[in-house]
């Protein structure tokens, strides 16, 4: 007896399952898809962007005066309007790498509790607030009598730097000094004007004259 073979029956796919089948391939693919995209979004991103701004170039300061004038006349006054201190001067040369004014011929005058104080050399060196002056070369400070301190004063020296805050002279250098009749020679000098002291030292010569009575 022949048997015939009957046909198998097709399988049916829902359209669920065709869905479930496309979302498990795209799965599959998304990894290296996700990388793709990765790249191409770098190399967009890298011609896209523009190029930043070149490095700042810090300009360092150098012994080259930044300003100088001449022929000048400065003078400074306190918080009442009173007038502190008046600088003149041949020329003023400002270095921006120490921060200090190189003035040729000054003459600086300074005015404290009804005392003028002159000072006068052939070059001085100030800093930027004028608390502290170096008088170079042939330097003279001479000081008027007042009430208080009836006898003038004057000293001499190569080098004298004087310190206006404090109210100190100090040099290093031989040192000449003139106080009313009485005269005064040192190797170096510190004078504390404020509290009335002063110090010498090395080789010390003092002349000194007596008072004469009333």
């Amino acid at each position: 007896m022949n048997l015939t073979r009957l046909p198998s029956a097709q399988r049916l796919v829902t359209p669920w399952q065709r869905l479930r089948q496309g979302v498990d391939m795209l799965m599959g693919w998304l990894p290296l898809l996700l990388l793709g995209a990765g790249l191409l979004f770098s190399v967009w991103l890298v011609r896209s962007t523009p190029a930043g701004p070149a490095p700042a170039t810090v300009k360092t300061p150098t012994q080259e005066a930044d300003y100088e004038v001449r022929g000048f006349n400065l003078k400074t006054y306190d918080l009442q309007g009173q007038l502190k201190s008046a600088m003149t001067g041949v020329s003023a040369a400002h270095s921006p790498l120490t921060l200090t004014t190189l003035v040729q011929q000054p003459r600086v005058l300074i005015y404290k509790q009804g005392r003028v104080t002159s000072a006068t050399a052939n070059q001085a060196l100030a800093n930027e607030d004028g608390s502290e002056v170096q008088l170079l070369g042939q330097a003279v400070i001479h000081r008027d009598p007042t009430d208080d301190a009836p006898e003038a004063m004057n000293m001499r020296s190569e080098f004298l730097h004087f310190f206006a805050n404090t109210d100190v002279v100090q040099t290093d250098l031989p040192v000449e000094i003139h106080k009313g009749p009485n005269s005064f020679k040192a190797d170096s000098m510190h004078a504390d004007n404020l509290n009335q002291l002063f110090g010498m030292q090395g080789r010390v010569k003092a002349v000194l004259h007596p008072k004469k009575d009333e």
